[in-house]
């Protein structure tokens, strides 16, 4: 018994003494200092709190798993591909602009280009239009004299032959058309004057009558069927205008009187000329020469 009354100070530091009350009182308080003691670690990084989740450390010196180091390494890739393809479109996008930039300015020149050409091809009709009104203005006034450098002859004294022969002509080996002194003859084709039909006829050219007619044929004994006196013509040129479908135009000259124009075709080019010096003798109802 008197092991049971010891003091409180020998029983606490004596290793030898047990008793269930005093154990559980002693866990009692030892669980209460430990509480403490943990409570007061609970705060402490590292350490478990009072829930079942840990609390990491969230320091710079945490240690990333080798997962997470490959999805970082893919997410910085897929970001550098995304900023490659941003930087791309940028380009594709100016580049684009230029491309529209410059068929703008090529539309422009080409609308430029196709506006002086029009303007160019417009000076131009507008020179060939006053040029072929000059031409032809200048054409009637040279049809409006004789082509010829002789003026009507009315000496009566005048050879005819030796003017056409002084004027160049060789008569004699011209065989359409016969030349004396005073007469001229030979075979012309003529355009009618109603009914616009080309027939040959027979011409004489009469320095005595003042006349120049035409017959059917060379005989001469019947009624002409046509013609005029020297006081009618008016003019003699070559047909420049080609107004009428001649059998052949560039052998075509023309006889102007005071009624009418007569269209006559030559059998060759010496023979025009030579009908044209001698019709232009006669030529009375000139205009200059009358002046």
């Amino acid at each position: 018994m008197s092991s049971l009354h010891t003091s409180p100070k020998h029983a606490l530091g004596s290793p030898l003494y047990y008793n269930s009350d005093s154990a559980n009182y002693f866990s009692d308080c030892a669980s209460v200092s430990s509480f403490e003691s943990i409570e007061g670690r609970l705060d402490a990084p590292g350490v478990y709190s009072g829930h079942s989740t840990p609390i990491r450390s969230m320091n710079s010196s945490r240690q990333f798993t080798p997962e997470e180091r490959l999805k970082l390494k893919e997410m910085e890739r897929m970001l550098r591909e995304a900023q490659i393809e941003k930087q791309v479109l940028l380009e594709e996008q100016e580049k684009s602009k230029l491309r529209e930039i410059n068929h703008l300015a090529e539309e422009k020149k080409k609308r430029e280009l196709l506006e002086r050409q029009l303007k160019e091809e417009s000076q131009m009709r507008e020179e060939m239009i006053m040029n072929q009104v000059k031409m032809r203005e200048k054409t009637n006034s040279i049809q409006a004299r004789p082509l010829t450098r002789y003026l009507p002859v009315t000496n009566e004294e005048f050879d005819l032959k030796t003017h056409i022969e002084a004027a160049g002509h060789n008569v004699d080996v011209c065989p359409h058309i016969a030349v004396t002194r005073t007469t001229c003859r030979g075979y012309l084709i003529k355009m009618g004057g109603r009914i616009k039909s080309w027939r040959k006829r027979w011409f004489v050219f009469n320095r005595n009558k003042h006349s120049f007619l035409y017959h059917s044929s060379d005989r001469e004994d019947k009624r002409p069927k046509g013609g005029m006196y020297f006081a009618a013509i008016q003019d003699v040129y070559i047909d420049h205008l080609r107004q009428n479908k001649s059998p052949n135009p560039l052998l075509t000259f023309c006889v102007k009187t005071t009624n009418r124009v007569y269209y006559l075709v030559a059998p060759s080019p010496e023979t025009m000329r030579i009908w044209m010096d001698v019709i232009v003798t006669g030529a009375e109802g000139y205009k200059e020469f009358r002046k």
